[in-house]
């Protein structure tokens, strides 16, 4: 299957869930997330503000972690900390800015349309996170998905950016 095709198939998917569904399964990966053992270690947590049926990540607390948000800036992402928020071309909650916590981040949250079992990523085909990715590397970099979002195998091309792993539910 294409990379358009099954960005279309997982949007579509994503589109079809109910709210309630939405808030129960983000409670399960939230939890889940919350229970790797990196995260309860992390200073800077790099998050991000749920769009489209996402998986919501506001339910995530840590009792000492920054959590930092992205931003689209030209073509690039930078990470900053949640004070001011503003809506982007795109449509997506984004800090207004201010100190850039790029290459602070311990942990990063990445969002996916798709995800294949060797941890390889779809997103909206902008490239944003595998730019900030060859750009900067996290510690710890994963993706977060609906188990409907898992699939067998990716074609991934070289400038794609590899998670290090992903948490579903």
């Amino acid at each position: 299957m294409t990379k358009e095709t099954l960005r279309t198939l997982m949007k579509e998917k994503r589109r079809q869930l109910f709210e309630e569904d939405v808030k129960q399964r983000s409670r399960r990966i939230a939890r889940a997330i919350e229970s790797l053992s990196c995260y309860e270690t992390c200073q800077v947590i790099g998050s991000y503000m749920s769009f489209n049926n996402e998986v919501d990540l506001s339910l995530l607390s840590h009792p000492s972690a920054t959590f930092v948000y992205p931003k689209v800036e030209g073509k690039d992402l930078h990470f900053y900390v949640k004070d001011e928020m503003e809506r982007s071309a795109y449509g997506v909650l984004e800090p207004k800015g201010g100190e850039s916590y790029d290459d602070r981040i311990d942990l990063l949250l990445v969002p996916a349309l798709a995800i294949s079992k060797a941890c390889d990523r779809i997103g909206y085909g902008k490239a944003f996170y595998d730019r900030f990715l060859n750009r900067v590397r996290p510690k710890y970099v994963i993706g977060v998905i609906y188990d409907f979002q898992e699939v067998e195998t990716i074609e991934a091309h070289a400038h794609d950016q590899r998670l290090d792993g992903y948490v579903k539910g």
